[in-house]
């Protein structure tokens, strides 16, 4: 019975039924193998790998599902499917908060779609995911990204110009700071005094701090 069993044909509607029906009872490792078995004689099926994804990250085989979020993404966005591609990817903000590269790439495609709010929108979004001092790096490139679309967007700079100090940038941290100056209101002038101030405790700071506060300037 069981030689049988292994010449058995392959039945890809079966193990999609299958594999759905797993998926369904929370079975997500056997949802997986069967999916996998169609999606190994179907490389190029988009729709496949969009199923994959969120079940590898339920067993826990992240760098794998963000491969798959990005090849179903990028597979809609070469069919001309934008909004079909940006739902995979904000699928992927969801299951994967912590790949800066999702996010990176969900703002991309709102600005292809001319949306330049909605990008920083999305890229200062996934910046509250990035908060430990190891994750410096990658809520750095999202802000940068985010000034790069909007220069003259306040908190991303504020925020960008802070993790430059802690990361030990002080000149340029400094810099980005001053330039903030020349575009803020009075009160983020304040802020900016303020945290100049706790960041590089000084008499000179300290006057700045002080003609800000009375002055406004």
């Amino acid at each position: 019975m069981g030689l049988f069993d292994r010449n058995k044909p392959f039945d890809r509607s079966q193990s999609l039924r299958a594999a759905s029906q797993a998926k369904a009872r929370g079975k997500h490792k056997k949802a997986l193998a069967l999916y996998e078995q169609v999606l190994a004689l179907e490389p190029n099926n988009t729709a496949l790998y969009r199923e994959v994804a969120p079940l590898l990250v339920r067993v826990q085989r992240s760098d794998e599902a963000w491969l798959s979020f990005r090849v179903a993404a990028e597979g809609f966005v070469q069919q001309g499917f934008i909004e079909k591609a940006i739902g995979i990817y904000r699928e992927a903000t969801h299951f994967l908060p912590r790949e800066s590269a999702a996010w990176l790439a969900l703002a991309d495609l709102q600005l292809q779609r001319g949306h330049r709010e909605d990008a920083v929108a999305i890229l200062l979004q996934g910046r509250r995911h990035f908060r430990s001092r190891r994750q410096r790096p990658e809520a750095m490139q999202l802000l940068a990204r985010a000034r790069n679309i909007a220069p003259n967007h306040f908190e991303a700079g504020f925020d960008l110009a802070r993790l430059r100090a802690k990361m030990g940038d002080s000149s340029g941290a400094w810099r980005l700071f001053e330039e903030l100056v020349r575009i803020a209101t009075r009160r983020q002038r304040r802020r900016i005094r303020g945290a100049q101030l706790r960041l590089w405790p000084a008499p000179s700071t300290a006057c700045r701090w002080l003609r800000t506060a009375v002055f406004g300037r």
